[in-house]
């Protein structure tokens, strides 16, 4: 049975991705090519378009923000857009942890209304380019139930914020590269409408999709995590088990028992470059070369083994191996065809949680005790650092050049209300 439209689907819980227990994130939630002329031609007159539209309220009015009616939805849809993002919120910003603070910072966000919950993720995989990692924050109304959600960069400057004031249409999922962020909304009849827009063109919205899926295109519960490259979009469908791939006003399916040499159920997690995917499914690890290739296989892991979790950028493919007691971390270099695979185990893991790729060091959250690792994949000695007693619960965000990013607990610890800490990389030191 259909279940209601998610309350922003990625609010569940964090880790770049999607999971209830926030463990498991990329297990259960689910970069570079050119754009023609056309399609940004396009995209450009929509949000040319959108800058001009629902003008409804204005900051004399009480709207700081300078909420927008989001255009072409349906009429039940209540989406809106803020013309000026940085009053969506009363304050962000990152202060010194506790117990760590000449190292560690931690975002306080302030919303300046009473809230039920808060949770983070990065625009999903967005962390991946580890030079502008992005984040996106969530925030729901205790009394009107209203949910907001701010894109902001890692000086905690809103670019982009949107709200939903029903469960009858939802802001679902996100993702970003470098210069972009894509996005769906999700209508009542299980519509879904994909979008993209440059940073440079924030806060001002496309009133076009780049794609639409109807209900009966993405049986279940519709998309679980979603990832985003220059030339680009991909979703995961579950739990038909299949992704959908939208380039240039074309769409793709991919995966899934109708995918002719590797056939499956496909993983929540998954990774994009360019107009490549790479996947686990039941027999192992796949990708496709090209947008309009078949899937190919790529590596059969030992019996008993599955691939749940799969990263990779322009260099490097990593991936888990998991027989229900051990991980095993693997990588190669990015392979286009099978016989471009190199495997080679990087370490078991500690425990089975999500890792995140970065430009060179995998990050990886142990517990009892929590520590952060990072595993080396030009060879050097795996890093630590003891995570403070101020820090609950981390799930790794992203991993780049000078920090590691993880979703915690907000202090006090609450379930429901979730932020982001960030810990410089030189307060790793060699385990021994």
């Amino acid at each position: 049975m259909r279940r209601g439209p998610f309350v922003l689907a990625f609010v569940i819980a964090v880790g770049c991705g999607d999971d209830p227990s926030n463990v498991d994130a990329g297990r259960d939630a689910g970069v570079d090519a050119g754009r023609d002329a056309g399609r940004d031609a396009g995209r450009d007159a929509g949000l040319d378009a959108g800058r001009d539209a629902g003008r409804d309220a204005d900051a004399s009015d009480g709207n700081t923000a300078g909420w927008r009616t989001f255009e072409g939805l349906p009429d039940v849809c209540r989406i809106e857009y803020a013309e000026r993002p940085e009053h969506a919120v009363e304050s962000m910003r990152f202060e010194p942890c506790v117990g760590a603070d000449d190292v560690c910072e931690v975002l306080r966000v302030d919303p300046g209304r009473p809230t039920t919950f808060e949770n983070v993720f990065v625009g999903a995989h967005a962390a991946r380019d580890s030079t502008t990692p992005r984040i996106l924050i969530a925030q729901n109304d205790s009394a009107t139930h209203t949910i907001t959600v701010e894109l902001i960069d890692r000086n905690a400057v809103i670019s982009a914020a949107w709200r939903q004031s029903s469960r009858d249409c939802s802001f679902a999922f996100a993702a970003t590269t470098a210069t972009e962020v894509g996005f769906e909304l999700r209508s009542p009849n299980w519509e879904s409408r994909f979008y993209r827009a440059d940073f440079d063109t924030l806060p001002a919205m496309p009133t076009e999709p780049i794609a639409m899926l109807t209900a009966a295109e993405q049986e279940g519960v519709g998309a679980q995590a979603m990832a985003l490259s220059d030339s680009t979009m991909a979703i995961v469908l579950q739990p038909g088990g299949v992704y959908w791939m939208f380039q240039d006003g074309q769409r793709r399916r991919r995966g899934g028992p109708l995918e002719p040499d590797v056939p499956g159920i496909v993983s929540n997690s998954f990774a994009l470059v360019g107009e490549r995917l790479y996947w686990g499914y039941p027999g192992g690890l796949a990708t496709t070369a090209r947008f309009d290739a078949p899937g190919v296989h790529l590596r059969t892991p030992p019996e008993g083994f599955d691939v749940p979790f799969v990263f990779a950028n322009d260099r490097d493919l990593v991936w888990v191996e998991y027989d229900g007691a051990r991980a095993e971390l693997w990588a190669s270099p990015l392979p286009t065809a099978p016989d471009e695979l190199v495997p080679r185990r990087i370490a078991e893991l500690p425990a089975f949680n999500t890792p995140q790729l970065g430009t060179r060091y995998v990050a990886y959250v142990a517990p009892e005790p929590w520590r952060v690792l990072l595993y080396d994949l030009e060879g050097g000695p795996t890093l630590q650092w003891l995570v403070p007693d101020s820090i609950r619960e981390p799930r790794p965000l992203y991993v780049n050049d000078r920090e590691v990013a993880f979703s915690v607990l907000r202090s006090p610890p609450a379930i429901r209300f979730k932020t982001v800490a960030r810990v410089q990389l030189a307060a790793f030191e060699p385990i021994e």
